[in-house]
């Protein structure tokens, strides 16, 4: 039996774009900022995803500017706080329960902005 298959149509979407897409629109709606941050064993970080939420909490970044250099996210945790928010960090990984942090931020003016933090390793 002969059956011809119909050629993919040009408005036929792709399933991994729509759903990212769909996930971009539904995080935009989201108070603060939506992410996935990879940490490797070595310690490598990377953001697989990050909302443009993190605009309205870190005025100076961006979700590019973040996904090409993760480390920027930590840059600006205030000298005091850092080591903490580090190790809070690191014990949720370690333990695989929920990450929770509150620490300050400062901005490129020096103002000061508390920040807190509530995720969960996989």
């Amino acid at each position: 039996m002969n059956r011809r298959v119909p050629k993919k149509s040009s408005q036929a979407f792709n399933e991994e774009e729509f759903n990212y897409d769909l996930l971009h629109r539904l995080t935009e709606q989201a108070p603060g900022a939506i992410f996935q941050l990879e940490v490797k064993p070595d310690g490598e970080m990377r953001f697989n995803f990050m909302s443009r939420g993190i605009e309205g909490i870190h005025p100076d970044l961006n979700p590019e500017m973040i996904k090409e250099n993760p480390r920027l996210g930590f840059s600006s945790i205030h000298p005091d706080d850092l080591q903490t928010a580090r190790l809070s960090m690191h014990e949720a990984r370690r333990d695989n329960k929920q990450w929770i942090s509150e620490f300050r931020v400062v901005d490129k003016l020096g103002n000061i902005h508390w920040h807190s933090v509530n995720a969960r390793p996989e």
